[in-house]
């Protein structure tokens, strides 16, 4: 049965769970990202059509311009999950909008080689039409993955939507507010580091793992 729980082990046997986005949101996603390339689509359809209109083309520019469409093209149906992902840290502007984000199973975000990787199954995944084998897949596997994860190997996970930068820990009743100050040693902080980057990396609070880092080089 599938499970709602990705569970990472730390070397310091800490374990962080990260709930995993089901179909629902993942769908979500897809429609939006979807619909955003369904527009760039339709703007160069438009742009083709103007520049027939005022009479733009002839033999050596339809040339050129057949040649630029193509690139454009292959640029947004190829190109726009991969450089999303790659630059928003597993993000698309629908993973975004869904809160949803792509880490590997170590917690940390993905890389530029993975997301072009894992998005070069999404044909695959998109047949017969908008996900069909992709939602066949994820729902025969526990951790909902999709052909392309299993390429590039990472997760797709629920992140707490940046609420670890806003929000202290709550008492046992869920309404007292309390803050709490967490000490280290140079010793402790040191063995600590790598799930202190990784629970940074996740919340999206990069400063704090820069820092901490910061504090350990410091104290070599």
């Amino acid at each position: 049965m599938p499970t709602d729980k990705l569970t990472i082990d730390t070397p310091e046997q800490v374990h962080l769970e990260f709930m995993l986005a089901g179909i629902g949101s993942r769908f979500m996603a897809a429609f939006l990202d979807v619909l955003i390339e369904a527009v760039l689509y339709l703007v160069l359809f438009l742009l083709t059509l103007f520049w027939a209109s005022i009479g733009f083309f002839n033999l050596s520019r339809s040339i050129w311009w057949d040649a630029l469409l193509t690139f454009l093209t292959f640029s947004i149906n190829w190109g726009y999950y991969a450089i999303f992902e790659a630059l928003w840290k597993g993000q698309t502007p629908g993973k975004r909008w869904a809160r949803i984000r792509v880490i590997k199973d170590s917690g940390r975000p993905i890389n530029a080689f993975e997301a072009i990787t894992r998005n070069l199954v999404r044909f695959v995944d998109f047949l017969p039409f908008f996900y069909g084998f992709g939602v066949v897949t994820m729902l025969l596997n526990a951790k909902h993955r999709r052909l392309g994860d299993y390429v590039a190997g990472p997760s797709h996970t629920l992140p707490t939507g940046g609420a670890g930068a806003s929000f202290a820990g709550l008492t046992v009743d869920q309404f007292q507010r309390r803050t709490s100050i967490v000490e280290y040693t140079p010793a402790s902080l040191k063995k600590s580091l790598a799930a202190l980057k990784t629970f940074a990396a996740v919340e999206g609070l990069d400063a704090h793992g820069q820092s901490a880092q910061i504090r350990v080089e410091r104290n070599k």
